[in-house]
């Protein structure tokens, strides 16, 4: 996963918490188990693209898709 700098430093406090080694073991074993979407490459993609200070809103949840073919445009 792909982090822009300004997004690791918001965030580095909560990299070496407990809880972030579990969900980052639980999501790939899911990944490892079956099919997953997104690709694993495109997890949290938008604090990969976009810095910090020019987010206005983040809204993290889980869209009802099944198969890539639902969440890529083409």
């Amino acid at each position: 996963m792909r982090i822009e700098p300004s997004w690791k430093l918001q965030l580095q406090d909560r990299f070496g918490q407990p809880y972030w080694s579990s969900l980052t073991a639980f999501v790939k074993e899911e990944y490892a188990a079956g099919h997953c979407c997104p690709p694993g490459r495109d997890i949290l993609r938008a604090v990969g693209l976009t810095p910090f200070d020019d987010v206005k809103l983040l809204i993290l949840g889980q869209a009802p898709y099944t198969c890539r073919a639902s969440t890529q445009p083409e």
